[in-house]
């Protein structure tokens, strides 16, 4: 997770600020203490880490009731079976990282309100000093839902709604109700009023897709008289390499908003970077226990990808495995040796810029171009 502030995408501010005030919250001596060493050790590039991450992304489902076009989960893509998580791996988890632990994300491929104990998840994390975020469609929040969900202490709540109509809004987001979501918006905004607090922080993410551009100004107004704390107004990106037809049906036309599409073309919205903090900060634990250091589909939808299981093992051990060492090596530019690889998922990774990678692509595109030419000549 990159904690630099893009101000480019508009509701980072105050996003940023929601965190910060969640840090400040839940600190205490042995979490600030942690904090501080593994920021150091990512400063140092250390591969073997004395700090834990604390930062948790924990998917408590990967179902979901929507089939959104470009994500994997709607697209039914990936080897990763669906479940949800049991609750002795998610108390596991607790004891093991919860003393570290500032935020959890208690969310990743799924719909979370689809988990029936979601609030009781949200509720044991509170009482272990821990702040909770949750993203959502928001199909399919019920009134007692709702009430248990604030009353869970619940302090940051992202609502996936990219559109400002119905038409709009279900091109992207198959089988959701724009008018059901705005409701359910309005619901907790008056619940909050009624218990007169300030969480969660209701955050409206919008995806700005060729389709919704132009109702961005209409959906700030209508974030405004439904409660909605922020709109944050993100990039839409591809999970491969998009055809022409899908960079015309999906990449908004707007020069200002246009984002890297995976055909080479980008404004620079997100940067590459030069180590992924991912390692170091943060884990994603997957709702049976396996291991990814990022939320990458190329680990969350592949369970052959996973750095370990913590149904298996301690996390103390997976963190410093074989696996998690190398990986913290490779996004490090450092020299690789040939006796020195091991097979990890980072090697697919397009947001670092890697020395090793791009030597690797170099020679690569060197072969290939040699033999083009070879077979040119025996044309000949």
């Amino acid at each position: 997770m990159d904690f630099s502030l893009n101000l480019r995408v508009p509701g980072e501010l105050v996003r940023f600020r929601s965190f910060a005030l969640s840090f400040l919250k839940h600190n205490t001596p042995k979490k600030l203490n942690n904090l501080l060493t593994i920021e150091y050790e990512l400063a140092r590039r250390r591969t073997h880490l004395r700090g834990f991450p604390y930062i948790l992304k924990i998917d408590p489902s990967n179902k979901c009731n929507l089939r959104c076009p470009m994500c994997f989960t709607g697209k039914k893509m990936g080897q990763r079976e669906f479940g949800v998580m049991e609750a002795s791996t998610y108390r596991k988890i607790l004891d093991e990282l919860g003393e570290y632990a500032y935020r959890i994300m208690l969310y990743g491929q799924g719909e979370p309100f689809m988990v029936k104990n979601i609030e009781e998840m949200i509720q044991e994390a509170t009482d272990r000093n821990i702040g909770v975020s949750i993203s959502s469609n928001l199909n399919i929040l019920s009134e007692e839902q709702a009430v248990k969900m604030v009353s869970s202490g619940l302090e940051h709540l992202i609502v996936s709604l990219d559109g400002a109509s119905q038409e709009s809004y279900q091109k992207y987001r198959v089988g959701g109700s724009f008018d059901k979501v705005i409701n359910n918006i309005k619901m907790i905004s008056n619940i909050k009023k009624r218990r007169k607090t300030r969480y969660p922080i209701i955050e409206w993410q919008y995806l700005v897709m060729r389709h919704n551009e132009n109702e961005m100004e209409t959906a700030k107004k209508i974030a405004d008289e439904i409660g909605v704390n922020v709109i944050r107004f993100s990039p839409f990106s591809f999970l491969s390499p998009p055809t022409k037809e899908e960079i015309e049906e999906w990449v908004p036309q707007n020069d200002r908003i246009r984002y890297m599409d995976n055909s080479g073309q980008s404004t620079n919205l997100y940067r590459e970077q030069t180590v992924c903090s991912w390692l170091y900060r943060t884990v994603v634990i997957n709702w049976e226990g396996g291991i990814s250091p990022c939320c990458s589909y190329h680990f969350t939808g592949f369970p052959r990808n996973d750095f370990g299981n913590i149904n298996e093992q301690s996390f103390r051990e997976i963190w410093n495995n074989e696996v998690y060492q190398f990986s913290r090596k490779l996004v490090s530019n450092r020299a690789i040796s040939e006796d020195e690889k091991v097979r990890t998922g980072c090697y697919s990774c397009d947001m670092l810029n890697l020395k090793f990678l791009n030597e690797l692509r170099r020679k690569v595109e060197s072969e290939l171009q040699q033999r083009q030419d070879e077979q040119g000549h025996a044309q000949e």
